[in-house]
């Protein structure tokens, strides 16, 4: 059994930190390179909903894959440290889709509406909502490395 929740739990981390660096070292940017602006921002918002999508739901499987490891006799894992790690990661993944994808998309449709004065606003306030999407999901990116060299022994 414990063979088997480790693997679980190695598969749900392994798949949601993969899936957000192959996002932002390969299809984002590769999208930006051969697509044009316009394009390149739609593909992007598509991938980054389904990378939500799959962050929810590795973030769920590995917390209750740690909190089943945990209540293992022979679990000599520090699992204080880890679950706050992840619930960090899936709080931060929740908000990034819930909350800061649809702001960016609302930003993008007012500045396509919106008259050259106002366009210069709309677009500082929508590269604003962009890094800091870009800044969360760094962090969930951090911390979910930092996950893994708990998992992997790496305090010790």
């Amino acid at each position: 059994m414990r063979g088997l929740l480790a693997f679980v739990h190695a598969l749900s981390l392994a798949s949601w930190i993969g899936g957000l660096l192959f996002l932002f070292l390969v299809a984002v940017p590769a999208a930006g390179q051969v697509l044009a602006d316009d394009l390149a921002r739609a593909v992007t918002r598509q991938l980054l909903r389904g990378y939500h999508a799959l962050g929810v739901a590795c973030g769920l499987v590995a917390l209750v894959s740690l909190a089943a490891l945990a209540t293992l006799p022979e679990s000599g894992a520090r699992v204080g440290p880890r679950a706050g790690l992840l619930v960090t990661m899936l709080v931060l993944t929740l908000a990034g889709g819930a909350t800061l994808q649809p702001r960016i998309e609302r930003e993008l449709g007012a500045l396509r509406a919106a008259d050259p004065a106002a366009g210069r606003q709309r677009l500082a306030r929508l590269q604003r909502l962009e890094r800091l999407a870009l800044q969360t999901d760094a962090t969930v990116l951090l911390c979910g490395l930092m996950n893994l060299w708990l998992w992997l022994g790496g305090s010790h």
